[in-house]
């Protein structure tokens, strides 16, 4: 991504924060939140995003590193499976009663990381949108 490049620290964290507020609070909201795979796979937001995450939510629920587990919820993601179908996969043996709440922070995530390439996108438009016209005043 290019935000660290071209964006200072203040930039960086009201683009971070227009990306928050534009997440669905809502479950129902939130799992139909059409996901733009082009973006997440052109930005790597799986691997990058996602996997530690997903790591770390495993280890502190289950007191081990498991990479299989680790995997397995990757592999349903780049299935393109729905938040439904993942809280009925066979990772709600594992996980019981938590995997709607795993399942949920896990969407928030996934989600916000999409907005936030597009909201960095948008404000790359508008920087040079900005350049241009003060160009072109120039001229």
């Amino acid at each position: 991504m290019l935000a660290p490049l071209i964006f200072d620290k203040k930039q960086k964290e009201k683009i971070t924060q227009l990306a928050i507020e534009k997440v669905p609070k809502e479950k129902d909201q939130l799992y139909a939140f059409e996901i733009d795979w082009v973006i997440v796979e052109s930005n790597d937001i799986i691997e990058a995003k996602l996997k530690p995450w997903i790591s770390s939510k495993i280890k502190e629920f289950l007191g081990d590193e498991e990479p299989d587990l680790v995997d397995f919820v990757l592999h349903l993601i780049r299935e393109k499976k729905t938040p439904q179908e993942i809280e009925k996969s066979p990772l709600s043996e594992v996980f019981e009663s938590e995997l709607p709440d795993f399942v949920f922070k896990l969407w928030r995530l996934f989600v916000f990381e999409i907005l936030l390439v597009r909201t960095i996108s948008g404000e790359i438009q508008k920087k040079k949108k900005k350049k241009k016209k003060k160009n072109s005043a120039l001229i």
